[in-house]
């Protein structure tokens, strides 16, 4: 997965407790309801569990914008923390506590998933491939603004599977690299 970091843009507001979560916006309730799907919190307190499709993936995109060539779809920070909001939207407690359970096989099983233990396995099966599917898209390409035709990356992340923490240092060993000290 490839990382575009604005380098030119203000640093993140980082001190000596850094709140990597920021805020959590529900709004995508009121989404779900407008699109049509039940809100993921009645069909939790129906069913005592979520399956991916119970979710609604329209605050991810509703359309896919092509861009051609996997050279060309780096993820923007700003996508990333779109991400980021929707897997916190998604809580069901102040600690982060997501309402999703890991689909993974027993032997690789956590149980309920969290905003700071989530990987990239996990994002795939309740984000990913869920949000993307019915547009034969990539992330990327479902993220991106209409007319978008390349997003070139200017740092390169490999095996990336902090999903949450990650984009942050990313931007701090981006700016580090740059010379720039300060948060």
């Amino acid at each position: 997965m490839a990382v575009v970091l604005d380098l030119d843009a203000a640093p993140p507001q980082m001190g000596p407790e850094i709140e990597l979560m920021g805020a959590v916006d529900h709004s995508a309730v009121q989404l779900a309801v407008d699109s049509g799907k039940r809100p993921w919190q009645q069909v939790l307190a129906e069913r005592g569990a979520l399956q991916p499709e119970d979710l609604d993936y329209t605050v991810l995109g509703t359309q896919r914008t092509q861009i051609v060539g996997a050279q060309n779809r780096g993820i923007t920070l700003a996508q990333l923390r779109r991400v980021r909001q929707f897997i916190q939207a998604h809580t069901i407690d102040e600690e982060g506590t997501l309402a999703w359970l890991d689909l993974a096989p027993a032997e690789f099983n956590v149980g309920r998933l969290h905003t700071a233990s989530i990987n990239l396995y996990q994002v795939t099966n309740w984000i990913i491939a869920p949000a993307t599917k019915p547009y034969s898209a990539s992330l990327v390409e479902l993220l991106c603004e209409r007319g978008t035709t390349e997003q070139k990356a200017s740092v390169f992340v490999s095996h990336w599977w902090w999903v949450v923490r990650a984009p942050l240092c990313c931007a701090e060993r981006a700016w580090c690299k740059q010379g720039r000290t300060s948060f």
